[in-house]
């Protein structure tokens, strides 16, 4: 267990996180679903697109850093934070073309088998993140995903 002298828990130096095991976390967006149904979709993607455009605009003021270079450090935080492992594949803000693959998704781990891209929470998050660090609203769609049986979650941008 932990010692009760970790306490706060500091993913990022002043930003208290909070631990969450992975099959606790996956039940409760199952039981989410079970509840809502398909609402529990939009939910998931509106809670965390707030949560999103505050890591960006957090982030973005204390690390100093812009563009692509600040992109990619966020990025670890979703490792870091058991998100799953998250990669930059192409990067064109101008053109509002940008790529990102998720590896060992916590999301769509819970929702092996389904026909259908099942990561809300976090293309939620990733489209407040992204929308917050290009100053315009964007919407992150998923092309690719683990809960479909593909290898990782892929998203690309479209402005809104």
């Amino acid at each position: 267990m932990i010692d009760e002298f970790a306490f706060p828990l500091y993913v990022f130096p002043g930003a208290r996180s909070i631990i969450l095991l992975e099959h606790d976390f996956q039940e409760m967006i199952k039981g989410l679903y079970e509840k809502a149904g398909e609402s529990a979709a939009a939910l998931l993607y509106h809670l965390a697109y707030s949560g999103g455009k505050f890591l960006a605009d957090y982030l973005s003021e204390k690390l100093k850093l812009k563009g692509e270079e600040l992109l990619i450090e966020i990025l670890k935080i979703y490792q870091a934070g058991g998100w799953g492992r998250a990669e930059l594949i192409e990067y064109h803000p101008y053109r509002m073309k940008i790529i990102l693959r998720l590896y060992d998704s916590i999301e769509c781990k819970a929702f092996e088998g389904s026909d259908k891209p099942m990561s809300q929470l976090i293309r939620g998050h990733l489209s407040g993140l992204l929308s917050g660090l290009l100053k315009t609203d964007v919407r992150v769609i998923e092309s690719k995903c683990i809960a479909k049986g593909d290898p990782y979650c892929e998203f690309y941008t479209e402005k809104v």
